[in-house]
């Protein structure tokens, strides 16, 4: 089966609930946002009522990688080089809060 591959160009602020609920099927959420479905009727019509919000494109074998993970290494952090940092003591400094009274109120006057 053919697939599309689907990117949101613009954010979801200023949309209609029926083109949210579009873009939500079709499987974007946020801005930037790349989805791969597939070319049938439904998904089509999903993609004309929200094609100025997309770029549309055939995917390359690249971008299925990514979706799906294969590609993507997860290297563990060895506990020796955790441990041969040093760790910074921070300190949260106080603050001094203003408090205006009548008398500075009518100096400043």
């Amino acid at each position: 089966m053919e697939k599309i591959q689907i990117k949101l160009k613009r954010g979801l602020a200023r949309t209609t609930e029926v083109q949210r609920a579009n873009l939500k099927g079709l499987g974007l959420r946020k801005r930037e946002s790349i989805s791969i479905v597939a070319d049938t009727e439904a998904n089509r019509g999903m993609i004309r009522r929200v094609i100025h919000m997309l770029d549309v494109s055939r995917p390359n074998a690249e971008s299925e990688t990514k979706k799906s993970g294969v590609a993507v290494e997860v290297k563990p952090v060895s506990t020796e080089a955790k441990k041969a940092a040093p760790k910074k003591k921070t300190t949260k400094k106080k603050v001094a809060k203003k408090t205006a009274t009548k008398s500075t109120k009518e100096k400043k006057s």
